[in-house]
């Protein structure tokens, strides 16, 4: 690790004699050099220094500008003065050298062990940064050589010994030193045994290390190695010190917790700043290992788990004695690797060997089925006979463990018990070739193996046990099954009677049931044919027999010789039956009917045929009781049927009453629950929500859903009118929702406002022509008789004007409140030849041409006299407001069908003073009348072109208005033609 320089001095001649003196003299350095403060300080915030070096003289301000910059880091690096001459009055100071080349060269080879504990410090921080994932199998090993590297990189020559807290087994994990050195120092480990000194017996302070009370530094360390070493030699410690070239020796205890885990010690000559620095890193050492241990702990743990569930799962999956000490042997091996194992179970009282691996015939032959006698203090013989878990972790003498021809190679052994409840049934072992491998969670982990070997093996011993019966069981259970699903109880008494022939080669078997106290023969069959036994009659239950005592006391009933049995009667077709078991069909209590079962030979029918059919009754109880209940079950279920239908079919017409009602209605009805969800919505209430004025509509209902009680009220939106209407929906005198009716009454609006229109105007157009009248009448009282003629004819007129006004209002209305009228076919020709005729006179009075030009004859279906009255209207209107001298013509073309329907188009043509663009919307409204009507004062009522609008809509056609000031207008009518009766 090479120390990180920061070199600050604005004299370049001193920059150049530090370029030079490092040149030469420092291989282990990397020098940052800078001239001016400000690349000083901007170095210090960036990066991270060993030393920070400044050469004198520096400027005040410059000075003071670095050294505040240098207070406020955290890691501040070691300080150094280059300098001419150390301040005056001051006593000289490691701190300053002589700013020449040999004073620059002798700080640099002084540096290292200036610079020493803050590398180690950061040492001890890079081995915090280190990732646990990145070790795999012995991490404390590698964690422990990773460390003496580091050490080594600061050319420190040190080892680490790790010792096992619970038997004190040690062994050289890590060291600077060559492999000869280290194979020497192994052997000196070897020859202890591998146990660790015992602190009691070492020279202090070395038992405290040992303890891992305190850590010790000694300028002595051949004294500390022949405490340690005691068995060796003088010559052979001189000679261990000469080459590992030991003038000191720091030891520091690496702690597990509170117990020792290992030594690390250091082969230098340390100052005592080394040697706290050297504390900490032994002490971020120790967390590590600990941290590493706790985690491979962790993974061990998890290992063994998943190991031990693939165990129980195995095992659940087979009861073959082999194949389960197979498979724990083969699991035990991931989480305990061995080199050799062997199972031992006890058969009939003798130790015999099931399962063996790793013993070949080379290092000791073992094979399966040999018996053993291991002697009873033996290893082995306490884990077979005492159940004691045994662990050897050095195997000094072979015999000790039991067998006589144990492999020579095994260095290492353990012994558990393999145990069924508190029952010994045998033992398992386990070998390794290494020495001091097996380590006390191996021990636990094979312990926990047995116990799921012991279920196991028990298990299997149990189903050997109870195979045969289990074979016998299975076949009264299939018929039993085969029962239970049948629901006919003629069908099922005749299949279990042949199942049972069938199975149990029995003589005959029969099943009588008990109908209304009597037992009444369901199934009789003999033979392995299954032959039916006729004529057998129904038994009465409150007479004496055999049957109708097992029916009594509801207790089966074996004859064993039939011929001793003074009740039993024979029947003809079975006559060589010797031996009878009658047992009851009950079930809760209540004796459903009987089971007969013959067998010829005397004594042929025993317990085992007993317990075997009590279950098969039992299943027959079972499945009659079903049958019972499924022919209830059946009637019941067929009346429920039938009133289910018929009240869904009652429900789901009163459902369409509904809703076709609902359909029908024109106004929105929304239906929401308590919690303001929709829950139904008429075919307008979809519409309307789904419509322009959506959004406006859901904002009004979302006040109206929760309405406690009745709530009407109108509002607008947009250019609409709604009227709505809310109310709480009731059930069981409780609230379930809030049904919403929303009517639209725009158009409802729009007519009583034209309807207030009318009226006004009705009255004003009316008021003028009475008030006329009014006037002339009471001229006429009082005038003169030379006047009278003139006042007569006034009132004559105003009136006819009265009259007309009237006349035209009540065709309004007949036309307005004729849906449908007479129509036959008409010649539009004709019609508008007599139109012309009839205003030609008065046309040609006021001066006006009145002309008519037509393609051929055009037929339409129409009212002859409406069609008139309305041309009529036209052709007077055009005339009112031409001037002498203008012109008036009527054209009919005949256009191209659109939609599949063809139009005749009739224009009334005129160059009068014409209609402004901003009268045109107007000009078919009733009443209105136009600008120029009002400036040039020509009468009229307003009411023409209302007629004409309502006479084309009724004939289906159409009806529009071109015009311009001044130029004239055009009104233009299509009607349809009739179809084939074109020109």
């Amino acid at each position: 690790m090479k120390a990180r320089l920061l070199v600050f001095d604005p004299d370049p001649e001193g920059r150049r004699l530090f370029r030079k003196a490092l040149r030469e003299s420092c291989e282990g350095c990397v020098a940052v050099i800078r001239a001016s403060a400000d690349s000083c300080v901007q170095a210090l915030y960036e990066r991270s220094f060993d030393t920070l070096i400044l050469g004198l003289p520096i400027d005040i301000p410059a000075l003071l500008q670095v050294l505040l910059v240098y207070q406020e880091i955290p890691k501040r690096p070691e300080l150094f003065l280059l300098a001419e001459q150390p301040p005056e009055g001051d006593k000289p100071s490691t701190r300053y050298f002589k700013k020449t080349k040999s004073g620059i060269i002798r700080f640099l080879e002084d540096l290292p062990g200036y610079l020493r504990p803050g590398l180690i410090s950061r040492l001890a921080d890079e081995l915090e940064r280190v990732r646990f994932d990145q070790y795999k199998g012995n991490a404390r090993r590698t964690i422990a050589e990773h460390a003496i590297k580091l050490l080594s990189g600061l050319g420190l020559n040190s080892m680490y010994i790790s010792i096992d807290p619970v038997d004190r087994h040690w062994v050289l994990h890590g060291s600077s030193y060559s492999i000869d050195i280290r194979q020497e120092i192994d052997a000196l480990v070897e020859k202890s045994g591998m146990l660790a000194p015992d602190p009691a017996r070492v020279v202090q302070p070395l038992g405290d290390v040992l303890l891992g009370l305190s850590s010790h530094y000694s300028d002595h360390p051949g004294e500390i190695l022949r405490s340690i070493f005691h068995w060796a030699t003088a010559s052979e410690i001189e000679d261990l010190v000469k080459r590992l070239r030991l003038n000191a020796l720091f030891m520091l205890p690496i702690l597990d917790g509170e117990s020792p885990c290992g030594i690390l010690m250091v082969a230098e000559t340390l100052s005592p700043q080394d040697q706290n620095a050297l504390q900490t890193f032994a002490n971020r050492l120790s967390t590590l290992l600990m941290r590493v241990e706790s985690l491979d702990r962790l993974q061990r743990d998890a290992h063994v788990m998943r190991a031990l569930q693939q165990v129980v799962y195995a095992l659940s999956s087979t009861l073959d004695f082999e194949t389960i000490q197979d498979q724990v042997l083969d699991l035990l091996k991931t989480v305990v690797p061995f080199d050799s194992a062997c199972v031992i179970l006890k058969e009939e009282g003798d130790l015999i060997v099931r399962q063996v691996r790793g013993f070949l015939p080379s290092n000791g032959a073992i094979h399966v089925g040999e018996v053993v006698v291991p002697p009873d203090r033996s290893a082995l013989g306490q884990v077979v006979y005492d159940a004691r878990p045994i662990l050897l972790r050095v195997v000094e003498d072979p015999l000790r463990i039991g067998f006589e021809r144990l492999p020579v190679d095994i260095k290492s052994w353990l012994g558990v018990p393999i145990l069924w409840r508190s029952e010994i049934i045998g033992g398992m072992i386990l070998g390794s070739r290494e020495q001091g491998f097996f380590q006390e969670y191996h021990l636990q982990i094979a312990l926990g193996f047995s116990r799921q070997l012991g279920v196991a093996l028990q298990n299997a011993r149990l189903l050997r046990s109870s195979t045969a019966r289990a074979e016998k069981m299975q076949l009264v259970h299939e018929i039993g099954r085969s029962a239970v699903s049948i629901l006919d109880i003629q069908q099922l008494a005749l299949e279990v009677a042949a199942g049972a022939l069938r199975v149990f080669n029995y003589y005959a078997v029969g099943i009588l049931l008990n109908e209304d106290g009597r037992l009444v023969p369901c199934a009789y069959l003999r033979g392995p044919e299954g032959v039916p036994v006729s004529r057998v009659e129904p038994l009465d239950i409150n007479a004496a027999g055999l049957a109708q005592e097992v029916v009594k006391k509801d207790q089966p009933l074996l004859i064993s010789d039939v011929g001793k049995e003074p009740r039993f009667q024979r029947h003809t077709e079975l006559p060589n039956t010797g031996c009878e078991m009658i047992l009851p069909l009950s079930i809760a209590g209540e004796v459903l009917g009987v089971m007969i079962v013959d067998k010829e030979g005397v004594g042929q029918l025993g317990e085992e045929d007993l317990e075997m059919l009590q279950v098969l009754t039992s299943l027959i109880a079972i499945s009659l009781i079903n049958a019972r209940l499924f022919g209830e079950i059946h009637d019941h279920a067929a009346a429920l049927e039938e009133r289910v239908e018929s009240r869904t079919a009652e429900l789901q017409s009163q459902k369409e009453q509904t809703e076709a009602i609902l359909s029908s209605v024109a106004d929105a009805v929304l239906v929401f629950d308590l919690e303001g969800d929709l829950v139904m919505a008429n075919p307008q209430a979809q519409l309307l929500m789904a419509g322009e004025w959506s959004e406006g509509v859901l904002t009004q209902i979302s006040r109206l859903h929760g309405a406690k009680s009745r709530v009407q009220e109108s509002f607008d939106i947009g250019e609409a009118s709604f009227q709505a209407l809310a109310s709480p929906v009731e059930l069981d005198g409780g609230s379930i929702g809030t049904v919403i009716i929303l009517r639209d009454i725009t158009r409802l609006q729009e007519l009583d406002r034209l309807k207030s229109k009318f009226v006004a105007t009705v009255s004003h157009e009316l008021r003028t022509p009475l008030a006329n009248i009014k006037v002339y009448l009471s001229l006429l009282r009082r005038s003169k008789q030379d006047n009278r003629e003139r006042y007569l004819g006034v009132l004559n007129q105003e009136t006819d004007r009265l009259t007309s006004m009237i006349e035209e209002l009540l065709d309004l209305s007949r036309l307005e409140s004729q849906k449908e009228i007479e129509m036959e076919p008409v010649e539009i020709t004709d019609i508008l030849d007599q139109v012309v005729e009839r205003h030609r006179p008065t046309c040609e009075e006021k001066g006006v041409h009145l002309a008519h030009k037509t393609e051929s004859a055009v037929m339409v279906l129409g009212n002859r006299d409406q069609l008139i009255r309305l041309f009529t209207n036209l052709v007077a209107n055009a005339a009112t407001y031409t001037d002498s001298g203008g012109v008036i013509s009527l054209n009919t073309t005949s256009e191209e069908e659109k939609d599949g329907i063809a139009y005749v188009c009739v224009e009334v043509r005129d160059n009068g003073v014409g209609i402004s663009e901003e009268d045109q919307p107007f000009l078919f409204g009733r009443f209105y009348r136009g600008t120029m009507a009002r400036k040039h004062k020509i009468p009229g009522s307003g009411l023409g072109l209302a007629i004409v609008r309502e006479i084309v809509n009724l004939h289906g056609g159409l009806v529009g208005v071109e015009s311009e000031v001044g130029v004239g207008s055009v009104f233009t009518v299509r009607l349809p033609l009739i179809i084939g009766e074109r020109g």
